[in-house]
């Protein structure tokens, strides 16, 4: 109530939040009054939006750095699985320290914390910040879109530590009211955005851009009354919000976390790992594969093509491979968040076709091929595990084509999002590195036990097989990400 919203943003791989805060101004405007509050949001947007927004959080962070965010290099934290669709690690948030889950999520960009005065956040809602003497309540507002449904809160700052590293004033999202059906059973309690951390300024300042043009337009055609008021007034709420978020660090930045690496174990129910401030890659170069960033505020890269592989002569063609897409490249986005792959329809139906999956049983696993993705020269390989999962309620056991299906291209191509099989395969590191042009993925094939190998090694047997999988979609977290591809024809990354 008494709050003043944005106009609708266009699709973005971005934060997809929508910022606003309190309508406490009169609605009385004079011409004087507009034209400094759009010099001033011009100025503002100019001078200090654009140095905000900027990419990267500076060189690696040293000594008193890493002390004062009570972290060492290369510090691996376990996340607990949940049926394969949930990895969570545990924060603690408030003084004194509540215990929260928290899903770790690439494909977004701040800390989301559920209430535990929540309407509609069932299971999830477990944070009470009355019983937190740290804790403080911000001006902003935000409403969140998720695949998995929305959720409403406002900002909040208070004590937050993830296994040793802490940071006392960290900003984050208190949600108070829900709609996402999955919160009655979920095992999380909190969302902790790892994307780019600059994202959410960048975002904000563009909205600030859009409402000074609509302004700068209705004070030209000189109608001031009515719409000329109401966009005065989102001016000052759009500036409000950018000024507020730029000065509120994400977890990446407070924790001085340049670089961190995630990998999921291959067994069903197996442990996954996060590594703050992870330097294998910078040390061990020879271990990895180099991907650059081609997302301007998302962890994308470009793929440059998609087949199916398998090792006899007698699949779809003679050589034992059929292609199946991004032949003319594509944007490949890598989403911890994302339980199972996302794939093109043109790239479905073709798997479809050429699997005839009617036809397998599940001791048939094996035999299917394996997904082939080409970054250039470079090969990188997923088991059929990747791509099916066992058919609910069939007997006798029958398999199913289980990704989910995008219909966004990009400025690189059709979007792909390499989601959690990915990273059962291979250990990878996410640099946000000191600008654009250094932001990279690196990866390596994952040992047993989450550790990087060598390109070219040969995986150990328990590696290389497939793993039958139950995949309760009830169950599956859907991250922003995931709405934006499913229901947008265009995503700009």
């Amino acid at each position: 109530a008494g709050a003043v919203r944005p106009r609708t943003r266009p699709a973005f791989a971005t934060s997809g939040v929508e910022h606003w805060v309190p309508k406490d101004e009169p609605r009385g405007m004079c011409r004087p009054r507009v034209e400094a509050l759009l010099l001033a949001a011009g100025a503002a947007l100019a001078l200090d939006g654009r140095a905000w927004a900027q990419p990267g959080i500076g060189a690696l962070a040293e000594g008193a750095q890493l002390q004062e965010a009570g972290l060492r290099r290369g510090t691996r934290l376990e996340l607990a699985n949940y049926v394969d669709l949930q990895y969570y690690a545990s924060l603690s948030v408030g003084t004194p320290a509540q215990t929260v889950t928290s899903i770790v999520d690439t494909g977004s960009f701040e800390l989301v914390v559920f209430s535990s005065d929540c309407q509609g956040c069932g299971k999830a809602g477990v944070f009470n910040s009355m019983l937190s003497d740290t804790h403080r309540s911000g001006h902003l507002v935000t409403q969140l879109t998720y695949g998995s449904g929305d959720v409403e809160g406002n900002q909040a700052k208070d004590y937050v530590a993830l296994g040793p590293g802490r940071a006392k004033r960290q900003s984050f999202w208190e949600v108070h009211r829900a709609s996402m059906p999955l919160l009655g059973h979920a095992r999380f309690q909190s969302i902790l955005g790892v994307g780019p951390p600059e994202t959410p300024a960048s975002d904000a300042w563009d909205f600030v851009a859009r409402a000074v043009r609509e302004a700068s337009d209705a004070a030209r055609s000189g109608r001031y009354r009515s719409p000329g008021e109401f966009m005065v007034r989102n001016v000052e709420n759009a500036l409000t919000s950018a000024m507020e978020i730029s000065r509120s660090k994400a977890m990446l930045s407070n924790f001085h976390v340049r670089a961190f690496s995630m990998c999921l174990g291959r067994k069903p129910g197996s442990s996954g790992y996060l590594i703050w401030n992870d330097t294998v890659a910078q040390e061990h170069p020879q271990l990895f594969w180099h991907l650059p960033v081609v997302g301007k505020h998302s962890w994308t890269v470009q793929m440059t093509g998609v087949h199916l592989r398998r090792r006899g002569p007698d699949f779809a063609q003679a050589d034992g491979e059929a292609y199946i897409g991004c032949r003319d490249g594509c944007g490949a986005i890598v989403d911890s968040g994302t339980s199972l792959m996302v794939v093109p329809t043109q790239a479905i139906a073709l798997m479809s076709d050429l699997l005839q999956m009617a036809s397998f049983d599940c001791e048939s696993l094996h035999e299917l091929p394996s997904l082939v993705l080409t970054f250039g020269s470079m090969e990188l390989s997923l088991p059929p595990d990747a791509y099916v999962s066992r058919k609910k309620n069939s007997y006798p056991c029958k398999l199913e084509l289980s990704v989910l299906q995008s219909s966004s291209a990009s400025e690189v191509g059709p979007v792909w999002i390499l989601g959690m099989p990915f990273l059962r395969q291979y250990y990878t590191t996410f640099d946000v590195g000191e600008s654009l042009r250094k932001r990279a993925i690196r990866v390596a094939p994952a040992s047993g036990n989450c550790t990087p190998h060598a390109p070219g090694f040969e995986l150990a047997a328990d590696r290389a097989k497939p793993y039958l999988r139950s995949l309760d979609r009830e169950s599956m977290y859907l991250p922003p990400l995931v709405k934006q591809v499913t229901s947008q024809s265009f995503l700009r990354i």
